[in-house]
């Protein structure tokens, strides 16, 4: 310490401070002896801290370069996915605009041609009493 108290608080007295003068040297030698004591102290303890310090900053970091790597990747990859899927839409809308196909989603709806007219009826037959019944009937 670089100072030495001693206290009287008899009759409202002052506590009498005495300063030692501060020796830089003195100062070295002690922080120095300080230093060599933690340090040589519990070395096993410190070790195992230092490990698990280091192991929790490998945590993080791995977890930053993962991050890191799918933001890359989101960064590069999906717009040259979206660049391919364009090319390929505008290829198919150009091939078949020149092949003069129809162009449909799930699959391309066959135009057929409309069916036949039914056949005409058959001729009416006479009656047993002698009358042509000739009237076709409309549903």
């Amino acid at each position: 310490m670089n100072y030495i108290a001693s206290a009287d608080y008899q009759n409202g007295e002052h506590p009498k401070i005495r300063v030692r003068r501060f020796d830089p040297k003195a100062w070295e030698e002690e922080q120095k002896r300080k230093h060599d004591a933690i340090r040589n102290q519990d070395s096993d303890w410190n070790k195992d801290w230092y490990a698990e310090q280091r192991s929790k900053h490998n945590d993080v970091a791995d977890k930053a370069t993962g991050l890191a790597t799918g933001v890359l990747v989101a960064i590069i990859v999906v717009p040259i996915v979206i660049c391919i899927l364009i090319i390929v839409g505008v290829s198919v809308g150009i091939y078949c605009s020149m092949k003069k196909r129809p162009q449909g989603g799930g699959g391309a709806v066959i135009h057929q041609p409309p069916p036949p007219p039914p056949p005409p009826p058959p001729p009416a037959a006479p009656y047993p009493g002698g009358f042509t019944a000739n009237v076709q009937m409309q549903v």
